[in-house]
């Protein structure tokens, strides 16, 4: 639920009226578009209030010459469907900077509303950056509320504080439950209803009788299974959680944190507050973990304390009543890239002083990923607890598996060691077969060790910029990051492929981004078919920011028996022999050191800078959702 942010505004009691407006002053970041879901708005009555009309100033993205028949129009807001990526369900419309953008609701008759929902808007992980952000709403032209609304999660799963805020008029309890027999969400808005719901609802697995004693673990009451692991969530309960930073990045005086989140069930975020927190090391600055700011390098949101490398640091958060948590999500420090190595490295995990145990370690530590320096793409990093130990290899990208700066400049650059290890592969584009406006791939795979496949989530992947649709005269084209890791890289026209601009003064780049390390022995690329010149050409990859390979990308032809590329960090006889005669050239050319280091920092190549306003225009687009196509 949220609060004003205005100290002297007083958010009313049973608001009456009959037209509703809501006016979004600010996006979560993109500067081209802003998007809704939906929007539930209940009576003093628990029922959902009857509407006769909604519209919306800008009306939808349709009002742009090159938009037709685009289906995320402002009527999808009252369908019901919200809890979806499908854009069928979705309202989208242009966005400008500093003007007022509004969704008028008229009532059939005269209400007196209870409760509020607003649904952000959530096609994607990197699309949630569309949703409202700062919101004033009047009812009746008196003001109601004004005040932030919570950034969707980017995916499907989780309580209704994943995908946008709830806004209650009204603590009368027989309203309230009124509501909560009319709305399945409800039982996840506040904590105690949550604990509430699990000590009703958990079965029985344990004649514990003594308060201190920890219960066993069990299967979420209502048996929701997740889509990220195939299985139901375990949720452990405790009264007290101990968070103790064990080591950093190599940072010699600190030690910090970004922000972090605790998860109930599948992605429902447990609320916090700063009488919850507590550390060893004396801190005035402990709220900035739980003040939801975490996609940033702005340090003034940041956590950090000295740090002697000795002394373990100890976050303890204690609740009055037992809390039940089937793991964490960390976001670490990120102010830059040289900074980043403050974040934490290793951590330990006591639910009631009891350790948890690491999936990937068999043991007590688990590896926080080091944070990029940057807000290319989200750097949150999920650690689920109970998960069955996994044999994943120990993290090592240097001799002594520590990361430092220094260590760079004394590796061979392209003799790097066999099968490198990391969180994060990362491309880098350098320059395309000749196009100077865009540049695409079909597909990546990536393989282990043993020579299988790994198989990627849509929220593993990631690109800056992120494709097509963030230019402003683009929208609803298809070739987005997911499609890189489809499995559909033969395909020519455009549906299974990425495509994003070559900007001024911009490096082009793909990331894949992983909770736990992953151990590499080929990586293969198919270049971008539907128009081979937007193709890649020259290309690096790091793993944790590490060089480990420069290379020349082959540009597509239908003369090719084969059209993908190998980059092969193995000697196994079988993988060579297999792969001769795709593997990639490599390159001594535009050598990459650190992020912040880079020499070539545009993806233009050798070709003479464009003139952004001669870009043409491209669109790959569903038409049987009634979207525009265009040729390439």
């Amino acid at each position: 639920m949220v609060n004003s942010e205005v100290d002297d505004f007083i958010i009313p009691v049973l608001p009456s009226g009959k037209k509703l407006l809501i006016t979004i002053l600010s996006t979560w970041g993109d500067k081209h578009y802003v998007g809704l879901n939906g929007i539930d708005v209940f009576g003093k009555d628990g029922n959902i209030i009857k509407v006769k009309k909604i519209s919306a100033n800008p009306p939808d993205v349709n009002v742009l010459p090159e938009c037709n028949n685009d289906p995320r129009v402002v009527t999808n807001l009252l369908d019901g469907v919200n809890r979806t990526q499908d854009d069928v369900h979705l309202w989208l419309a242009p966005y400008t900077p500093g003007h007022k953008h509004t969704i008028m609701i008229e009532f059939h008759q005269v209400s007196t509303v209870a409760m509020l929902r607003i649904w952000n808007y959530n096609k994607s992980r990197i699309h949630s950056y569309r949703g409202a952000r700062q919101v004033q709403i009047t009812l009746d032209e008196v003001l109601i509320f004004i005040g932030e609304i919570r950034k969707a999660c980017g995916g499907i799963l989780g309580g209704v504080d994943a995908f946008g805020d709830t806004i209650l008029f009204t603590t009368d309890e027989a309203i309230l439950s009124t509501i909560a027999e009319n709305d399945t969400c409800y039982s996840t808005l506040m904590s105690s209803a949550y604990e509430e719901k699990l000590h009703t609802e958990r079965p029985p697995t344990s004649s514990f009788t003594e308060e201190n004693e920890r219960p066993f673990t069990g299967i979420r009451p209502n048996q929701i299974t997740s889509e990220r692991n195939g299985g139901d969530e375990i949720l452990f309960g405790a009264k007290q959680v101990d968070l103790i930073l064990v080591t950093n990045w190599n940072h010699q005086d600190l030690i910090g944190l970004t922000g972090f989140d605790f998860i109930q069930g599948n992605d429902t975020v447990l609320q916090l507050s700063e009488d919850n927190l507590s550390c060893n090391v004396v801190s005035e600055t402990l709220n900035r973990l739980i003040n939801g700011k975490n996609l940033t390098t702005d340090k003034r949101n940041m956590w950090c304390v000295p740090y002697d490398g000795q002394n373990e640091v100890v976050l303890s958060l204690v609740f009055e009543t037992l809390i039940y948590l089937s793991g964490i999500r960390v976001w670490n420090y990120n102010e830059s890239l040289g900074m980043s190595t403050a974040g934490v490295s290793k951590l330990k995990i006591l639910l009631d002083g009891k350790a948890m145990i690491s999936p990937i370690s068999e043991n007590e530590l688990f590896w926080i990923r080091r944070a990029p320096g940057n807000v290319c793409y989200d750097f949150v990093q999920d650690i689920k607890f109970g998960q069955e130990v996994a044999q994943y290899i120990s993290y090592q990208n240097t001799s002594d598996g520590v990361f430092s700066p220094e260590r760079f400049q004394q590796l061979d650059l392209y003799e790097y060691p066999d099968m490198p290890v990391g969180f994060v592969i990362q491309l880098n584009i350098f320059s395309t077969w000749g196009d100077q406006y865009y540049c695409g791939l079909n597909g990546i795979e990536v393989y282990d060790d043993m020579g299988k496949k790994i198989y990627f989530e849509e929220s593993n992947i990631c690109a800056y910029p992120e494709s097509v649709n963030v230019l402003p005269d683009v929208a609803g084209d298809i070739r987005t990051p997911d499609k890189l890791i489809d499995g559909s890289n033969e395909d020519k026209t455009g549906a299974h492929s990425w495509l994003a601009p070559i900007l001024p003064k911009c490096l082009n780049k793909i990331f894949i981004v992983m909770d736990a390390p992953i151990k590499i022995s080929v990586i293969k690329l198919w270049n971008y078919s539907k128009f081979s010149r937007r193709g890649v050409k020259e290309f690096s990859v790091l793993v944790d920011d590490l060089l480990v390979y420069n290379g020349i990308l082959d540009e597509y032809s239908e003369k090719n028996l084969t059209n993908y590329g190998c980059i092969v960090f193995t000697n196994d006889e079988d993988i060579l022999e297999k792969e001769g005669d795709t593997i990639i050239k490599q390159s001594t050319n535009g050598q990459v050191l650190l992020l912040n280091n880079d020499p070539r920092t545009a993806t233009g190549g050798s070709l003479p800078e464009a003139d952004p306003a001669l870009r043409p225009f491209t669109s790959v687009s569903l038409l049987y959702r009634g979207y525009t196509s265009q040729s390439h």
